[in-house]
């Protein structure tokens, strides 16, 4: 099988990552795009945006930065998943709208609210 690329998975950050980091951003990221369009996306590879920004602060900067549709969405900083999916339940719904509920419940379940709230109010 030499020569045959495998599918990968790319998360990537993106403020000062994948958008605004260099003087020649704009081009380098048209570059990176079309290499993934053409190359990386028909192999079944997943890009997925990591970010400590929320889904709406994303979709302002994604319509600025003119950046494509990612096949995840992880948000502030882990505590959001979404799957972008275009049909979820036979429902056809806008990408990035269905929430991981099952990151959610487990999250949910195991973060330690209490101690988090007393560390806050121990740094005020």
């Amino acid at each position: 099988m030499a020569g045959k690329r495998a599918p990968i998975c790319l998360v990537t950050d993106l403020d000062d990552t994948l958008v605004g980091h260099c003087a020649d951003g704009a081009r380098s990221q048209a570059e990176f795009f079309e290499y993934w369009d053409r190359v990386q996306r028909p192999l079944g590879s997943k890009l997925v945006y990591n970010t400590g920004r929320d889904l709406e602060s994303f979709r302002e900067l994604q319509a600025l930065e003119h950046l494509p549709e990612p096949d995840a969405f992880i948000g502030r900083v882990g505590c959001q998943i979404f799957l972008c999916a275009a049909e979820s339940d036979g429902e056809c719904l806008p990408a990035c709208t269905v929430r991981d509920e099952d990151w959610t419940q487990r999250l949910m379940r195991t973060w330690p609210a209490a101690a988090v709230e007393e560390a806050v109010g121990m740094a005020k």
